[in-house]
């Protein structure tokens, strides 16, 4: 998990899709980053489980993973909220 996260694009993105589901162009204009860079970096969290996907026609959007509820965690406090990482699965937002 701290592997995944020591990028700080990562973070960013992870950040983001804490405050709800976007797709790569919306986090390509918001991040100031290229496509394939964000794609590339949205891969890897997918991969880690960090984030999903759904299809919607030719856009495909992203939010965090849902961690199961008895798993440990870490939470990081931030201005916006929390957000909580659970060891071996994906982050979630909590309120």
């Amino acid at each position: 998990m701290c592997s995944m996260l020591a990028v700080p694009i990562r973070v960013r993105i992870v950040l983001l899709l804490a405050s709800g589901e976007r797709n790569v162009s919306e986090l390509c204009n918001e991040l100031k980053a290229p496509q394939p860079t964000i794609s590339h970096h949205l891969g890897l969290l997918r991969a880690g489980r960090f984030v999903e996907s759904r299809r919607a026609g030719k856009r495909v959007f992203y939010r965090l993973c849902d961690p199961a509820p008895e798993r440990a965690g870490v939470t990081f406090e931030g201005a916006n909220g929390r957000l909580r990482f659970t060891v071996g699965l994906a982050p979630s937002l909590q309120n």
